[in-house]
Order: structure tokens, then C-alpha cells, then sequence
């Protein structure tokens, strides 16, 4: 018998997984592995991987007894896989993924993104340098900031163009994911303008239909379903939070934001594109002239 603890559990997962459930092993990786549990998917991660929306961090540094397929059990505050894996979580830290703080300021935020765009070059390059195989989901990008910045806003021309990015691109969750998840996580947590209000609420009705629908797999839901809160990973959130504070240093900003380029292959990239498009449509709101 293999016995593991749980280091923190997020949040959003804490009061579903302390009651009885049963589920299955869907998915194993070198750092983590996906529970599917009652349609929903919980992520158990090495600590190097940090906090996640959905995510256990668990003690250890590999995955190699977790199997596809495993049956999982949850009962008292225990997660049994297979025959020889128990997870303790009892004693792990609650985990926020909420991202405003008292002292985020969204005018400071814009300010500090746009000077560590400008100051790495190299960052941006990151963000839209993609292959031949890339083009089509650039384009489709390309279309949907047209439309998001059109002064002849369409609702309807707006929401197709969102739909045509989801399930889109290469990756585990798909760069289309990835994009769209930056943009809408960002609109969920500004409540200052009408226009943001009606943007996020065409994006959330397009985003649900198209899950409903199934157009993506089921870790990009869980990524966009959480965006949809407003949660992002915990190197996001911490990457926002060090924008949105003007005791930041030069340092501080640098490092955030690496953190964020270290996410997967090219999804921190990606759903950093969304957020920098975010927050250049929030400038328009609040530097109208």
C-alpha cells in the first residue's frame, strides 16, 4: 500500500471531494494525473506544477503508479486508487484561486503590462510566434480581436468568432482554449463598465453552448469552466497580482511573468496573448480619450 498526503486542495473542489464518490483514472502525465469523478475532473499534481483551479498538490514527484482506468473511491476524507493508493487529505491547505486583492489596482495593472511588453521583446515573440501549422488559429485570433474592438460591435458576429477558437489549435488543452480562457478569465473579475458586462456575458453563452456541445475534451472544460468563474492557476493569479500592485519591482514583474511562460508547452503563452487582448480592451474603458 502506497500512502501519499495532500498538500492543499483548491477551493472549488474542497466541500466536493469530503463526501462519498466514486470515478476513474482518465488521464496520466510525468507531474500529474486527472480523476474523473461524477463528470467533474480533479487534478492531482506534483508540487512543481502549484495550484489550479481543480488541483490536489500531492507529496510527491511522480506518477508512475497511476494507471488509466484505476477506479477511485473517496470515503473519509481519503481517496482510494486501484488497489494500492491512498491520498490523505485531511491535513492540506485550502487553496483561493480568487484573484482581486485590496490592493490591486486595474489602471496600475494595464500600466505594467504594457512596459514589460515594451521591455521584452523576446516575450512578445513567445506569444505570437507560431509555426505553418499555427496560421489558421492566428487568423481566427486576428478575427476575433476585429471584432471585439469593432465600432460596429455585433453581438452575433462577435460570439461566432469566439466559437470558431474553441477546440482550436494543438496542445493538451488547445491554443484556442488556452487564448479564450486569458480573455474571459480577465472580463470575469472587472466589474467597472456596461461593455465588459454585455462582452463577458455573449462570451460565457457561447462558451457553455459550445461544452455542451462537446466541442473540446474535458480538460480544456475544466479550464474554460473555470474561467468562467474567474479563476486562473495560481502562477496567473500571482502574475496579476504582482501588475496590480505598485510596490511591484522590475524583478518581481519578470520573474511573474516567466512563471506564467512556464506553464505547459505553449498554454502560458497563450493565455497570456488572451490576457494582454483583455487588457487592452479594459484600456479602452478606462482611458476613454
Amino acid at each position: 500500500m502506497r500512502n501519499l498526503s495532500a498538500k492543499s486542495i483548491a477551493k472549488p473542489i474542497h466541500e466536493f471531494i469530503f463526501s462519498e464518490k466514486v470515478g476513474v483514472v482518465h488521464s496520466v502525465f510525468d507531474q500529474s494525473c486527472n480523476l474523473l469523478i461524477t463528470d467533474q475532473l480533479v487534478g492531482l499534481v506534483a508540487p512543481k506544477l502549484g495550484n489550479s483551479p481543480y488541483n490536489i498538490i500531492l507529496d510527491c514527484i511522480d506518477f508512475e503508479n497511476f494507471e488509466v482506468g484505476m477506479s477511485v473511491k473517496i470515503h473519509d476524507r481519503k481517496i482510494f486508487i486501484g488497489a494500492d493508493l491512498v491520498i490523505d487529505l485531511a491535513s492540506a491547505a485550502i487553496w483561493d484561486p480568487k484573484i482581486l486583492a485590496k490592493n490591486f489596482d486595474w489602471r496600475v495593472a494595464i500600466v505594467n503590462l504594457e512596459e514589460l511588453m515594451k521591455s521584452m521583446p523576446e516575450l512578445v515573440r513567445s506569444i505570437v510566434g507560431k509555426d505553418e501549422m499555427e496560421i489558421y488559429l492566428a487568423k481566427k485570433i486576428e478575427n476575433f480581436s476585429a471584432e471585439l474592438f469593432s465600432e460596429k460591435f455585433s453581438a452575433e458576429n462577435f460570439s461566432t468568432s469566439a466559437d470558431n477558437l474553441i477546440g482550436l489549435g494543438s496542445g493538451l488543452t488547445p491554443s484556442g482554449d488556452d487564448f479564450l480562457a486569458g480573455v474571459v478569465g480577465i472580463f470575469h473579475n472587472f466589474s467597472q463598465s456596461n461593455e465588459i458586462k454585455n462582452i463577458t456575458k455573449i462570451l460565457d453563452q457561447t462558451i457553455i453552448s459550445a461544452l455542451k456541445n462537446s466541442k473540446t475534451n474535458m480538460i480544456s472544460k475544466a479550464l474554460l469552466t473555470a474561467a468562467l468563474q474567474g479563476w486562473f492557476a495560481e502562477k496567473i493569479t500571482n502574475f496579476l497580482l504582482v501588475l496590480g500592485d505598485k510596490k511591484s519591482s522590475d524583478s518581481q514583474k519578470k520573474n511573474a511573468i516567466n512563471q506564467v511562460l512556464s506553464i505547459g508547452h505553449s498554454s502560458g503563452a497563450d493565455m497570456l496573448a488572451g490576457i494582454c487582448l483583455a487588457f487592452a480592451k479594459l484600456r479602452t474603458c478606462l482611458y476613454p480619450n
